[in-house]
């Protein structure tokens, strides 16, 4: 019996006479919609005028090779009756007649692949929990199911069975071991085995949309899987957006291979085992005063020690008392080109390092002082890092003498009393809570005595008044920041929550 028809077969001659109606009742047949080849499309329950010929029914399934057509030839005589081959009597009736019933040949199709769902193409999708049955028409079939590389391109993966008019099924002899039941009417699809280890940080690990699993519960975890190509990874969430950042890898009888690049980010080329070792990238942010922080949607750690993040390329967040968006390149450096951090830095290594920065300590230049009486040495200081709110403070007075005491940020005022006449160089000297020293210094004139001199006193007091404003700005523009980050990490947590919900409900 012939399972392929020609394109001679599709334009077959018609015979002259006058046109037959002829009922058509497919209704059991699993696909949606019938086609007459050289006709039209028609609904699975059709009354159709034919006259008298050779004519193809049938539909196209849709396969991996493409160019398939699942159908039959029959033929309306010149009485308007129908005749067809005998061999096709196993799914069809209605042969001297005007009335053409189509049952198909039932097909049992059960999966044992690690996918949530599987399409016959041409007729539908379904859970890979329970086992269908299909009617379909002899022809070419294909089973499988849709996934996307590390690139974003969507392919379907599909496995060929011939459905035969003695309701049978062929499985070509390389794709047995793929899908099992070759001359029965019950498919298994077994797919190939492959395992997957990971050493990502990232908890969640994927095959893009094929199926996910939790590295903290399952590593490595064994997958059923048609040949193909593939992207594996994990989702990393920023404040605007989503990435998926992964490696592509195809998937053969033969193993899985990969593009040389890849080679150092995965391994096990050749063979069923796939390890996921990505890049070593060192977080370090001992120096901020955060007691923890997160690489969002990936893993979070304590800040008490430096750690090493294995992340594959593409974009990242690092989320702490701010968010820091990162890129790891192909050559595993990270790239902060929009830090809002400036204390974060990388300098173009495979590391994250936090440099705690210095604070701003300032002295003003003092009026000169009397010996054996009381100087004074105003000065300021300021966190750059607006995460210090007091500082071990050492002065030397220049005279041989020290003070150390805690100061607080804004403005302050030093007391010194001088013996001996002359000038003194005067070193103020910050401690902050991290270890970062800020230095300030100004020299002071002691005199027998001292002429006040009244604009001088004036301008002092603008001066004092002018440094206070800038105290209040710095401080507001603490809290505007402080503000701003609190709304951003809710909204982050919001999105965060929506993504989970949403992979809930999948599940």
């Amino acid at each position: 019996m012939r399972m392929f028809f020609s394109v001679l077969a599709l334009l077959t001659a018609h015979l002259t006479g006058q046109a037959a109606t002829i009922q058509i009742d497919a209704s059991a047949l699993s696909v949606s919609e019938i086609k007459i080849f050289s006709v039209g499309n028609f609904s699975k329950q059709a009354s159709v005028n034919l006259s008298p010929g050779t004519y193809l029914l049938g539909y196209v399934p849709g396969t991996t090779t493409g160019g398939a057509i699942a159908g039959f030839e029959f033929t309306v005589d010149a009485n308007g009756l129908l005749q067809y081959s005998s061999d096709f009597d196993s799914f069809l009736q209605g042969r001297g007649t005007s009335s053409l019933l189509v049952q198909g040949i039932e097909v049992s199709i059960q999966s044992k692949l690690s996918v949530n769902e599987i399409w016959l193409q041409a007729v539908d999708g379904w859970s890979t929990q329970e086992p269908i049955s299909a009617r379909l028409l002899p022809g070419i079939h294909s089973l499988g199911y849709y996934a996307m590389d590390a690139e974003a391109e969507v392919a379907f993966h599909g496995v060929d069975f011939t459905v035969q008019a003695d309701s049978t099924v062929s499985v070509a002899s390389d794709l047995q071991n793929i899908l099992a039941g070759h001359g029965s009417a019950n498919l298994t699809l077994v797919g190939l085995s492959l395992t997957i280890e990971s050493e990502l940080a990232s908890n969640d690990t994927r095959l893009f949309g094929v199926v996910s699993w939790s590295k903290a519960t399952t590593n490595p975890t064994t997958l059923q899987l048609l040949p193909g190509r593939y992207g594996v990874g994990y989702l990393a969430i920023t404040a605007a957006s989503y990435y998926f950042n992964g490696v592509s890898f195809t998937l053969g009888q033969r193993g899985v291979s990969y593009n040389a690049e890849f080679e150092g980010l995965v391994s096990g080329a050749g063979s069923d085992t796939l390890r996921l070792h990505g890049f070593p990238v060192a977080i370090d942010l001992r120096k901020h005063a955060v007691s923890s922080y997160y690489l969002t949607a990936i893993a979070g750690f304590d800040n008490n020690a430096s750690q090493l993040a294995r992340l594959f390329p593409g974009v990242h967040q690092l989320q702490y008392d701010r968010n820091q968006i990162f890129d790891v390149n192909e050559q595993g450096a990270c790239d902060l080109s929009d830090p809002l951090d400036n204390r974060i830095f990388s300098a173009g290594s495979q590391a994250l390092l936090c440099a705690n920065r210095a604070s701003e300590l300032s002295v003003e230049t003092p009026d000169p002082a009397v010996a054996k009486k009381a100087a004074q040495i105003t000065a300021s200081i300021a966190d750059a890092d607006l995460s210090d709110a007091s500082w071990i403070l050492s002065v030397d007075y220049g005279d041989g003498t020290a003070q150390r005491l805690n100061v607080t940020e804004g403005d302050f005022t030093l007391s010194h009393v001088y013996e001996k006449l002359g000038q003194y160089r005067v070193r103020l000297s910050a401690l902050d809570s991290r270890g970062a020293v800020s230095t300030a210094e100004t020299v002071i004139t002691v005199q027998k005595s001292v002429q006040k001199n009244p604009w001088k006193q004036l301008l002092k007091e603008r001066l004092r008044a002018l440094i206070e404003k800038r105290r209040k700005l710095h401080q507001q523009h603490r809290e505007d920041c402080r503000d701003k980050m609190v709304k951003r990490l809710k909204d982050l947590d919001e999105k965060v929550r929506k993504v989970r919900e949403k992979k809930r409900k999948r599940a």
